[in-house]
């Protein structure tokens, strides 16, 4: 009603079982009008039912029965290292495969939202070695927006982010610095020099993470949204 497009997400980890998912997914499709989810594992260690990846729910039917038009999936520029560490690097690029097959064999739109980080060059990387395998989805890069250095060193701690969390920890070490609010301006523009200088690596915009409030995110967007 306010004019935004709802974009649930979907933790195939905490499906309990066929009619949990069918219920969820036909409640927000019917009742709200969503078209458009971001299907994913969970982080959770152990599935509260049947489900453990994303791809076993997408392969419910229930979703593309349901109308949904448009389906994100997840993606890890630097790794996971719940899976990899268990499967492999290479699980997660087959991972990404088998969800890009069930989209175009259904028909359905998709993306990629990826894990938050902080910098361009790893993204640029991995965005090559997708398009070299044949992945085409477009890319939507995780961004942390505005929040202080010790609470995005919490969050890289808790969600196993990988190189490029350096910057973050580096700041953490000047205690002075810890309740400092830092801002993803650099890392932004570089992003958008990627988006316009190497348009083959398909970095469609972000995906924002507001770990520091709301409020500062949109006071960080609204001159942003404007130009």
């Amino acid at each position: 009603a306010a004019g935004f497009t709802a974009v649930p997400h979907i933790p195939a980890r905490f499906v309990r079982n066929i009619d949990d998912l069918k219920s969820r997914i036909g409640n927000l499709a019917q009742e709200a009008g969503v078209t458009e989810m971001l299907v994913l594992g969970g982080g959770a260690p152990q599935p509260i039912g049947r489900y453990d990846s994303a791809i076993r729910i997408l392969e419910t039917g229930v979703f593309e029965a349901n109308g949904v038009m448009r389906i994100g999936i997840a993606g890890h520029p630097e790794g996971n290292p719940d899976i990899t560490r268990i499967h492999g690097q290479a699980m997660l690029l087959k991972a990404i495969k088998e969800k890009q097959a069930w989209l175009s064999a259904n028909r359905i739109g998709g993306f990629i939202a990826t894990q938050f980080l902080f910098e361009a060059a790893p993204v640029a990387e991995w965005a090559r070695s997708l398009r070299a395998e044949g992945i085409d989805l477009p890319i939507h890069v995780g961004i942390p927006g505005p929040a202080t250095i010790k609470t995005l060193v919490k969050y890289a701690a808790m969600c196993g982010v990988g190189n490029s969390a350096r910057f973050i920890r580096k700041q953490a070490l000047n205690v002075t610095k810890l309740l400092s609010v830092n801002t993803p301006d650099n890392f932004m523009a570089d992003l958008a020099n990627l988006h316009v200088s190497r348009p083959e690596l398909g970095i469609a915009g972000p995906h924002m993470y507001p770990f520091g409030g709301f409020d500062k995110l949109f006071d960080w967007l609204g001159p942003k949204l404007k130009r």
